[in-house]
């Protein structure tokens, strides 16, 4: 992941050469001429800091260029700087969030950890409720946190993203993100295809999940898929105890799942997405008496929260009270809802 392409020499970014610049920083090829006082980072990670303590007036043993002693981090120059006219304000945005969230983590910047994670967690929830009530929105402005949803997870539709996800995830111990990371992997199992396995270059960089990673998509998404009969087992339920119609609904619930047969038959892997309550199948049914409309919707609500309560386990992962516990030592209870 770490590694810059190959037959480039080392150069500088002229974006941040500041011929008054008093330190060099080297990324994998890449030098940046900067002000020491400026690096705000270096005041907050410790681990920074240390690298940056070099001697002054600089000794014999340091590296200068130009004369000026050069600090050499332990990244690649790609993951730092992407060629920003090639991509879209949502790609820029997400690249950045997962970027400084892997940042956080290395250099032990904690204020940028939690914000980072609080932005990366905003796409994967772990309640259902909150999944049902948030949405990508670019005006924040009359939106609560749990109604948010603040970057995309697939920018300009390309779910290739989902893959740097995963990495992200594992490197800074997101582990609470999984079951909705690999929820939407497996919902793109056929547009992503080999890349699941094979991996690909996503934002200039290689990525590739681990064979483990890979073993739960392929176990887990079938059970995922599986799922999808249960949620709509109720297109397949009998009219309610208290009907007084019974034939008229019976005839509204079959009629109701034949038109939906096909649309279904494409969506099958989005498990939580089938008839959920922003949908709008639920106008198929017509003629069904109130209580009937109303016990179907209870059959699908409970059958979806099943499946999200059992999301984790399908993907060997740790239930939801426990990746809950993990999530607020993180970034602190409150922060998304």
């Amino acid at each position: 992941m770490d590694v810059d392409q190959p037959g480039k020499a080392v150069h500088r970014v002229d974006e941040l050469w500041f011929p008054d610049g008093n330190i060099i920083v080297q990324a994998g090829l890449a030098q940046y001429k900067v002000y020491r006082g400026t690096l705000r980072v270096a005041r907050e990670s410790s681990i920074f800091e240390d690298m940056l303590s070099i001697p002054q007036p600089p000794s014999p043993d340091i590296d200068l260029v130009d004369g000026y002693p050069v600090v050499v981090l332990p990244d690649a120059e790609i993951e730092r700087w992407p060629d920003t006219s090639q991509r879209s304000p949502a790609e820029l945005r997400s690249t950045m969030y997962t970027d400084v969230s892997v940042w956080g983590n290395k250099y032990a910047v904690d204020h940028l950890r939690r914000r980072a994670l609080v932005h990366f967690t905003s796409q994967f929830r772990t309640t259902l409720e909150e999944w049902d009530s948030c949405a990508y929105r670019t005006n924040k402005a009359n939106w609560a946190p749990a109604e948010i949803i603040s970057w995309e997870a697939a920018p300009d539709n390309d779910a290739s993203f989902l893959l740097k996800c995963i990495q992200v995830a594992r490197e800074v111990e997101a582990d609470w993100t999984m079951p909705m990371i690999f929820y939407f992997l497996t919902a793109n199992f056929d547009v992503l295809g080999t890349r699941l396995f094979h991996g690909t270059i996503v934002n200039d960089v290689f990525v590739q999940i681990s064979l483990g990673d890979q073993e739960r998509l392929v176990t887990g998404g079938e059970k995922q898929r599986n799922a999808s009969s249960d949620i709509l087992h109720f297109l397949h339920s009998p009219p309610c105890a208290t009907c007084t119609t019974r034939l008229q609904c019976l005839e509204s619930i079959s009629a109701a799942g034949r038109e939906t047969a096909a649309d279904l038959r494409e969506v099958c892997c989005q498990s939580l997405d089938l008839w959920s309550h922003t949908k709008s199948e639920w106008a198929s049914f017509r003629g069904i008496c109130a209580a009937c409309l109303k016990e179907l919707k209870k059959q699908h609500m409970a059958a979806r929260k099943k499946l999200w309560q059992d999301l984790p386990g399908i993907y060997g992962l740790q239930p939801w009270v426990e990746l809950e516990k993990l999530k607020e030592e993180a970034i602190g209870d409150g922060l998304l809802t």
